[in-house]
């Protein structure tokens, strides 16, 4: 079971160095500041939501990286095998598995959170 906490981070810094995640509210004036895994600067409940939401994507995106590079690793390692195709063309598809992954992680750049912040 994982533990989050939220809450300020001078006077909740015990709690925020416990907890498997710590989400802290404020400025970074502190040593205290520097111990939570994420420092948000407003202090916006809907900013909670949005490091939940791109914890989600990225352990998303990690599991879809994973599997575009496998998948034609191992069916250039098996055609190989078989002697279906040469070690050239299955180096050229073990490449095409890095150019996958490299994509997929370049969508995270257009990524946004599923909630903003509102106009203050």
């Amino acid at each position: 079971m994982s533990v989050a906490m939220v809450g300020h981070p001078v006077r909740d810094a015990a709690g925020l160095a416990v907890a498997d995640l710590g989400i802290g509210f404020g400025e970074l004036s502190s040593p205290a500041a520097a111990r939570p895994g994420f420092l948000l600067r407003h202090s916006d409940p809907l900013l909670v939501s949005a490091c939940f939401s791109a914890a989600r994507t990225v352990r998303r995106r990690v599991w879809q990286s994973i599997i575009l590079a496998s998948l034609p690793a191992l069916a250039a390692i098996g055609m190989t095998m078989a002697g279906t195709i040469n070690l050239k063309l299955a180096l050229i598809l073990s490449g095409v598995g890095i150019l996958l992954v490299v994509f997929n992680s370049a969508r995270m750049l257009l990524w946004q959170p599923r909630f903003t912040m509102p106009n203050r």
